[in-house]
């Protein structure tokens, strides 16, 4: 962007301090501009500056605290991002999303799954706990919470999205005998029902195969 340019020019060529710049204009009518300047320029350290902007009524500069906060500190915010996530202002959780994704944070399969359901009257939300899941937990912990997604219909236009998650499992992970169990009792109920948008063949054929790489990934 012509931003990002200016901004390489004045290190490249002068001693002008950017960052220093965009604190200096946080309160004025540029406020966004310059929290997004500070994501981009600043420090870890200047993350605290920017705490307070999440109070703000305005949705913009909440979107893009999170993100100049994300931007500096990654994971650091994780249960500020998790409580956004919820927000019923659409930008906040999307921008709490985002962020979460990016920096592949982990709440554990069994938080993100009960908040799902808790969900269940907001699609954007349970379409993001879904695709958290899928993306940022581990690939056996969430397998047993995948299957009972699938088996509920809970969001049936993220079906082949779960399939996708549920084929990366990992075959070096070592699993205890407490999840092989859930496992195999999510693959015995999900056997009675095809997910909508997936075939008998190939749901038939998954749940086999998780049953055989079960006998060398439990401890």
């Amino acid at each position: 962007s012509i931003r990002e340019y200016a901004v390489f020019l004045l290190k490249k060529h002068t001693d002008f301090n950017i960052a220093e710049f965009y604190k200096q204009n946080l309160d004025s009518t540029k406020t966004v501009w310059a929290i997004a300047g500070i994501g981009e320029n600043g420090s870890e350290n200047d993350a605290e500056l920017l705490l307070p902007f999440l109070e703000s009524d305005n949705p913009k500069i909440i979107k893009w605290t999170v993100w100049s906060l994300n931007n500096l500190t990654g994971s650091l915010y994780e249960d500020i991002y998790w409580k956004l996530l919820f927000s019923e202002n659409i930008s906040s959780s999307k921008a709490a999303y985002k962020a979460i994704v990016k920096s592949k944070i982990r709440y554990g399969s069994e938080t993100i799954y009960n908040n799902l359901i808790n969900a269940a009257n907001n699609n954007n939300i349970k379409i993001y706990l879904i695709n958290i899941l899928c993306q940022n937990e581990d690939s056996w912990e969430r397998l047993p919470f995948l299957l009972k997604i699938l088996r509920l219909s809970i969001c049936p236009e993220k079906n082949k999205r779960i399939i996708m998650a549920i084929n990366g499992r990992n075959p070096y992970k070592k699993i205890s005998p407490v999840l092989e169990k859930q496992i195999r009792s999510e693959i015995a109920l999900a056997g009675a029902k095809t997910p909508e948008n997936i075939s008998f063949s190939r749901f038939s054929k998954l749940l086999q195969t998780i049953e055989l790489e079960l006998k060398f990934v439990c401890r």
